[in-house]
């Protein structure tokens, strides 16, 4: 009995069993194996990334940071020759100074021993002081030199200026190679005279006192002969020395009281007249009269008259005194004049330049390949302005 029973419990357990829903096992608690996968890549990933970085920063260091602090602590051998270099730098700017004008220099040299550093040395501008200081020397020099009396010139990259008012200017223009070779010196001269056309004499507009630039064309080029030549002398053509003058009066008369003879019709009707033979009044009549005067005045014929003695000079200088300037102004003015006149110019122009001058002005040929140029403003021009 009590074995039939057990044997009962068992089947029904096992049937409960069957009837029980089939156990299925828990998901795992990890992550599944493609994302560990793809976690391991970003770890791997972002460690390769840092070592990168950690190379390039070292190499980094290595090539630049340990550079620049090598240069901000150069051997003292780098350094002393740095320094010998740019002592020797200073002296050759201020080389050629009078003892006046190098104090300067001095306290840049002091500068120079006392630097640490590339970076002390380079910040020492010792360019620009001595710039200044040659620039002191050269105007200092050129007040000095015009207490003489004489025209002064500059020469500078090979040019001259003459006027205080260039001088000056051009002295504050140099750089200091140039102002170290500029040269002020007393300016040799000689005075050219040169006959041109109308067109190659600045139009005839050049006054005395003005200065002007000569240039000669050769073949496709132009070259400078003259530069601020000074205008000291213009002649006009002799075609501009005649003065002609006409005056013309004309008079009317009104009745003449003119006895009149002879035969008259006094009557006439158709075919028939009557006729009045005898003397008889004349009627008032119109008379005209006209007197034309020419007067030529020949400006040579008087300056002939003048220099023989039989003019007074006082009419000369009253009545004509710079009467080819006049005219030059007055042509200018009304914007009227003889194209066709020719001019003689004097020039003052350098003793180095008057040679050059002289060998193209001799001949008709090259005189007209001879031009000037106004090269500073005239008085007349500021008037204009």
């Amino acid at each position: 009995m009590a074995e039939k029973e057990k044997e009962d419990i068992i089947k029904r357990l096992e049937a409960l069993r069957r009837r029980a829903p089939e156990e299925r096992p828990s998901p795992p608690t990890g992550l599944p194996q493609k994302d560990k996968r793809k976690k391991i890549a970003r770890i791997v990933g972002i460690a390769v990334i840092a070592l990168i970085v950690l190379s390039v920063s070292y190499v980094g260091y290595i090539f630049f940071l340990k550079s620049k602090e090598k240069e901000k602590a150069p051997e003292k051998p780098v350094l002393d020759d740095l320094k010998a270099k740019v002592e020797a730098d200073i002296k050759n700017a201020f080389k050629g100074l009078p003892d006046k004008y190098t104090t300067d220099e001095k306290d840049l040299l002091e500068k120079v021993r006392k630097a640490q550093t590339k970076e002390e040395i380079a910040a020492i501008d010792y360019t620009k002081a001595a710039v200044n200081a040659w620039r002191t020397y050269l105007i200092d020099e050129f007040e000095n030199l015009q207490k003489t009396g004489e025209d002064i010139e500059l020469v500078a990259a090979g040019e001259p200026y003459r006027t205080k008012e260039e001088i000056i200017q051009k002295i504050n223009q140099l750089s200091l190679a140039e102002l170290k070779s500029a040269v002020l010196r007393i300016a040799s001269v000689e005075y050219v005279p040169i006959r041109l056309t109308r067109e190659q004499a600045v139009g005839g507009m050049a006054a005395p006192g003005d200065l002007v630039n000569i240039y000669y064309k050769n073949g496709s080029e132009v070259v400078k002969l003259a530069r601020n030549a000074k205008v000291m002398a213009v002649l006009r053509g002799k075609s501009s020395g005649s003065i002609q003058l006409s005056e013309t009066e004309k008079k009317l008369d009104t009745g003449g009281g003119v006895e009149g003879y002879g035969t008259s019709t006094s009557l006439g009707i158709g075919d028939t007249g009557a006729a009045l033979t005898g003397s008889y009044e004349g009627s008032s009549g119109l008379k005209m009269r006209q007197t034309e005067t020419t007067y030529t005045v020949e400006i040579e014929e008087l300056q002939k008259a003048a220099a023989a003695s039989k003019l007074s000079r006082s009419y000369i200088e009253e009545a004509l005194a710079n009467y080819g300037l006049k005219l030059n102004t007055i042509e200018r003015e009304t914007n009227i004049g003889d194209l066709d006149t020719e001019y003689l110019l004097l020039f003052e122009v350098r003793g180095t330049e008057a040679p050059s001058l002289v060998l193209h002005a001799l001949t008709e040929s090259d005189r007209q390949n001879i031009f000037v140029t106004i090269a500073k403003t005239s008085d007349w021009m500021k008037e204009v302005e």
